[in-house]
């Protein structure tokens, strides 16, 4: 049989191209072909071309970071040297203004790669403004400066009472205080500092190895120079490793290529590096964090290589082959001049410089290999050619084959437009067609959820069925047969027609299949072929909308002078088998099953009891909770085995679900259903007198009400000749 939503398990997949892809792909492949073999000539040929040119711009990047250390360090010992002649600079300081102090301000407001600018004093006293502005962020948070800091002043003094005290006033942008600390007994004493110490010992300026600096905890180099003789003072500028990274950098991004530069000193120390996340120290919970990263610890494979290769030559190199793990670079090793403004370094420090050999080898191959340009030509000239001529001959058979696949949706409503002029194309978008013309007709007669999900599954259909719970509907047009003798065959057609598109439409969105038509009847379910979630209560909420859409047409018909189609209802939730019905030659879907005579019952009975919607008890109590029902009858269907309570569908209940407000109950319908509950409850409890009085104040609340006449001849039936002991309310019928 045809399993209804089942799939079938996916076929393993064989790997599949577009015929447009598969005609470009040959024709490259042979182009191909012909050009790699010119192609791997040409790049042997000047791979040693590639190889000086990059030579030659490693010594210019390797010049070009020598000028930008000399840059970089110049105003540090430039100022340093005009140290001894600023007035008063070696005057100690206290809480009050020092003579020098616009000028350390000074020294560091006009140059944006001094960190710091200070004077130790022989005593032990120390004075220093510190920059706090753009780039100097992790400062700021290492001194615990105010966020609207952009300076500090530092001051290391001596009270009255021969107390050290260290002060510390930070200073916004316009130089205003916002913010400062004291601290007592500071342990910093900058005559133990190395600066401090070279300086004292040097007649001119000098600039210090990399250090670890004291209150920042960043690695920088220091500029600094003794004032007086005997030493009265030690002016010094700090630089940091950032900065001289930056000037680095900025010569890397100028050379346009994927430069690695960096420096480091005679004992392996990285002083600077282009980018320098791949040298910095380790994480701030290691114990090695906050040292100066070295070419022994790195972890960069660049620099491990560098390593190696000064191992293996022993010192500096104007160009040799680095090969790391993926890349071959094209390296430069070069000291650093030995002076700078005039000043020996301590230590001598080199500049490496590295470029990967592929930015150099395949721009020239490509420039240069007279051969690949020619054959490049052939390809790109004649590329797009290929291309169109690839898309005419495979897109009629790509529109085809998406209209297959939108067939498989089974959507058919769009007529082809394609029109080629290869025969085969035109039979098969004809063939297409009558395809599709055959499946709008197969759709008006078979659900059109059970055509799509037979396309989709690629089952085959057979006798069967399986067991499912549907929510079942039967409708049915009261005294249909007299209507239909007293109008004209085409006038009936086209007001059925509207009253079946009306009911039809209505059921279908919600989710609902029409199983058949029997005359002016109407059969349809829930939850089949395709499951539904909440069944019970879409198909409950629907037939209350088909009711609506019905007295609306009715009620427009009576003012046009024509008659009504009153229409009744029946709805039950049961068991059913659900499935495919007939010869293996021609079969019907459809449901079959006890469930499905009592839904028709249902219908039938509304003519008994004078209502409109008659459901089951089983479908009032899948949606107690949000439709109101009123209890009609413990009725037994001809036919059925077993009675059954049955209701009557009144409407959503008021404010339970704003989906539901165009179908609510009104308030007189809730007061009408209370009233009528206590009145049932005084006909099961077989207190006849006030079944009598209870149905006359409700019909004096209600006039009208056709179920309450019902009770009112049957109570008064009962009044006369009452039941025996075994009556339990059951009403039996015996006819449809």
């Amino acid at each position: 049989m045809f399993e209804l939503p089942s799939t079938p398990p996916p076929a393993r997949q064989k790997l599949r191209v577009s015929l447009e892809v598969a005609i470009v792909c040959l024709f490259l492949l042979v182009i191909g072909c012909l050009s790699g073999l010119i192609i791997g000539f040409n790049y042997w040929l000047n791979r040693d071309a590639a190889v000086n040119t990059a030579g030659v711009l490693l010594e210019e990047v390797d010049r070009a970071v020598a000028s930008e250390v000399l840059r970089l360090f110049d105003p540090a010992i430039s100022t340093a040297d005009l140290a001894p002649l600023v007035p008063g600079i070696d005057q100690l300081p206290d809480a009050a203004a020092h003579p020098a102090l616009p000028f350390l301000f000074g020294a560091v407001n006009q140059h944006a790669q001094i960190a710091s600018a200070y004077i130790g004093f022989a005593n032990g006293d120390f004075l220093r403004v510190v920059n706090l502005g753009e780039g100097y962020g992790p400062s700021r948070v290492a001194l615990g400066a105010p966020d609207t800091s952009r300076s500090a002043v530092q001051r290391i003094t001596r009270r009255a009472d021969g107390q050290r005290v260290e002060l510390w006033t930070y200073l916004d942008a316009a130089g205003l205080p916002v913010g400062t600390k004291e601290n007592v007994a500071p342990a910093y004493d900058p005559r133990q500092r190395g600066w401090y110490q070279l300086a004292e010992k040097s007649a001119g300026a000098v600039i210090t190895d990399p250090y670890l600096f004291a209150s920042v905890r960043e690695v920088g180099r220091t500029a600094a120079r003794r004032v007086g003789s005997p030493v009265r003072a030690v002016f010094g500028i700090d630089l940091t490793q950032a900065s001289m990274s930056r000037y680095v950098r900025d010569v890397a991004a100028r050379a346009g290529h994927s430069l690695s530069v960096f420096l480091f000193d005679a004992q392996g120390r990285i002083t600077a590096h282009a980018d320098f996340a791949t040298a910095m120290p380790a994480p701030a919970d290691d114990p090695n964090a906050g040292q100066i990263p070295t070419l022994a610890a790195a972890t960069d494979p660049v620099l491990h290589a560098v390593q190696l290769e000064l191992a293996r030559t022993g010192g500096a190199f104007d160009q040799s082959m680095l090969q790391t793990p993926k890349v071959t670079y094209v390296t430069r090793i070069h000291p650093l001049p030995a002076a700078v403004a005039g000043v020996v370094p301590v230590t001598t420090e080199y500049v490496a410089v590295l470029a990967p050999l592929d930015d150099f080898v395949v721009p020239i191959f490509e420039a240069g290999a007279v051969a690949c340009a020619v054959s490049l030509a052939v390809v790109l000239l004649s590329l797009p050619l290929v291309v169109v001529i690839a898309r005419r001959i495979a897109q009629p058979l790509r529109y085809l084959a998406e209209e297959a696949d939108r067939i498989r949706d089974f959507d058919i409503s769009v007529p082809l437009t394609l029109d080629s002029r290869i025969r085969e194309v035109s039979d098969l978008v004809q063939a297409t067609q009558l395809m599709k013309n055959t499946l709008t007709a197969f759709g008006k007669y078979v659900p059109r959820d059970l055509v799509r999900s037979m396309l989709r599954s690629n089952l085959e259909a057979r006798p069967g069925g399986e067991r499912r719970q549907l929510t079942l509907l039967f409708t049915d047009i009261e005294d249909f047969t007299t209507i239909s003798e007293q109008m004209e065959p085409e006038a009936l057609m086209r007001k059925m027609s509207r009253y079946f598109d009306g009911m039809v439409t209505t059921i279908q969105d919600a989710s609902g299949t029409v199983d058949k038509f029997v005359g002016d009847a109407v059969m349809a379910y829930w939850n089949a072929p395709m499951l539904v979630n909440d069944h019970a209560a879409v198909g409950v909420a629907a037939t209350l909308r088909c009711a609506k859409l019905s007295n609306a047409m009715n009620a427009e018909w009576r003012r046009n002078g024509e008659q009504p189609l009153h229409t009744r209802f029946g709805l039950h939730l049961g068991e059913c088998i659900v499935g495919n019905v007939g010869s293996k030659d021609r079969l019907d879907f459809t449901v079959i099953g006890a469930s499905v005579n009592l839904a028709s019952r249902l219908e039938g009975l509304n003519k008994h009891y004078g209502t409109q919607i008659l459901t089951s008890e089983a479908t009032r109590d899948a949606c107690a909770d949000r439709f109101l029902f009123r209890t009609v009858d413990m009725a037994l269907p001809k036919g059925a085995v077993r009675p059954t309570r049955i209701y009557e569908l009144i409407g959503a209940l008021p404010g339970v679900d704003p989906a539901l407000a165009d179908i609510e109950a009104s308030p007189e319908d809730v007061k009408l259903c209370a009233a009528w509950e206590a009145t049932y409850a005084h006909y099961m409890a077989r207190h006849w007198q006030n079944v009598m009085t209870a149905i006359g104040t409700f019909n004096a609340n209600f006039p009208g009400d056709r179920l309450a006449q019902v009770y009112m001849k049957r109570t008064w039936l009962y009044l006369q000749d009452p039941p025996g002991p075994d009556w339990d309310g059951v009403e039996q019928h015996l006819s449809k």
